[in-house]
């Protein structure tokens, strides 16, 4: 068995792996996290030297013990290791994740984060990933992003995602400019006001994927939030409303859509919040998912309750100011629960097709408003 293994590797006196091609060396390791690229080296004396000029840089805590002070301090003196011993060739592909993060660990990651994404930055990063999982939901945290990172003028890619930790707060500057992005997926943390949000969407001029998941605004029934690109393609809001600790939280007061090229848009959010679909004529599918009940216990104790009768009225005029701005839509997925139990959403959604536009909605529209004439009857039987 060893004399097998030993000439897959050796043949006639050559090492095979020592003369694979670099490039091909490359796309083996991009598939690896850099702990494993590292130990690598042991292959050959060729493979030694080959690691510092690796384009995909994957960092993951999880691949350093068990979760705690001493895991994140292993993380930590790892990642700066290999971002001193790397050549300054640029990066393509830049993740750090690490799970866990509680008070202590917090403050190990807030002093070594700026140095670690400088070097990332400053090596012309492309696509840029940062997630940092709390084991508690109210370990709030404040997390202060370097000014550059949102200035960076090579960036095609940003992910920022503090899993379980909708009480961090991120602090954005005061300008930012990402011309190259084309997309952004922003997860699990709060900003103190809705301007800037729009300036971060301002700031991406050939934006073309945007997700935004568990995102709020401080007092955001106040604020509203403008998504304005003329080159988005993809929209995704996802608002988890089990997930929040203060009731004081929102996205916003109005979501304003003007995405003349829109082409797909998944929103799963409550009713309380009001989108206005100001101009997506180019919609092809959509996937919407509006609560009636919040199922949040703190949220009924708060000012942002409404009556039962309040949501009788209000739930089907939400739902069909979606269903106006759907006049070309291919694909429509409604799951909203009790949807389709309520007589009064049929005149909603009759008069907002009429009226979209003012012009008669499209076959595929035609055949949405029969399918939900067909399970209202079968309902009231």
């Amino acid at each position: 068995m060893e004399e097998s293994r030993n000439s897959s590797i050796i043949d006639n006196g050559i090492d095979r792996i020592s003369n694979l091609p670099e490039a091909l060396i490359h796309h083996i390791l991009s598939f690896l996290d850099m702990r494993c690229v590292v130990q690598t080296c042991v292959f050959s004396k060729r493979w030694r030297y080959v690691w510092p000029s690796v384009s995909n840089l994957v960092f993951r805590g999880d691949a350093f013990g068990k979760p705690g002070v001493k895991q994140l301090k292993r993380f930590k003196k790892f990642v700066t290791n290999v971002l001193m011993r790397r050549n300054f060739d640029d990066i393509h592909k830049y993740h750090l994740h690490w799970g866990n993060c509680n008070i202590q660990t917090n403050k190990i990651i807030r002093k070594h984060l700026d140095r670690w994404l400088l070097t990332g930055l400053v090596c012309n990063v492309q696509d840029l990933s940062i997630c940092i999982e709390a084991d508690d939901c109210r370990c709030d945290h404040e997390i202060r992003f370097p000014h550059f990172l949102f200035n960076s003028q090579s960036l095609t890619k940003l992910v920022l995602d503090l899993t379980h930790n909708a009480e961090s707060q991120v602090i954005l500057p005061e300008s930012m400019d990402l011309p190259r992005l084309k997309l952004m997926s922003l997860s699990s943390f709060f900003v103190k006001d809705g301007d800037s949000i729009n300036k971060l969407i301002s700031g991406c001029p050939i934006l073309e994927s945007l997700i935004l998941r568990d995102i709020w605004i401080e007092n955001g029934y106040d604020m509203n939030v403008k998504i304005e690109s003329h080159g988005l393609k993809h929209l995704e809001i996802n608002s988890n409303i089990d997930i929040l600790v203060c009731s004081h939280y929102n996205i916003a007061k109005i979501i304003k859509l003007s995405t003349p090229n829109l082409e797909s848009f998944i929103c799963k959010d409550y009713m309380l919040q009001e989108y206005c679909l100001e101009n997506v004529p180019s919609l092809v599918t959509a996937d919407i998912e509006i609560l009636k009940e919040s199922g949040y216990e703190s949220l009924e104790k708060s000012h942002l309750e409404i009556s039962e009768e309040e949501k009788k009225r209000l739930y089907p005029k939400r739902m069909a100011e979606f269903i106006r701005g759907f006049h070309n839509v291919k694909e429509l997925t409604i799951s909203s629960p009790g949807f389709l139990q309520s007589y009064t959403i049929v005149f909603y959604v009759y008069l907002a097709l009429f009226w979209s536009s003012f012009k008669f909605p499209s076959t595929a529209t035609c055949s949405i408003v029969s399918i939900l004439f067909e399970n209202l009857l079968a309902y009231s039987t």
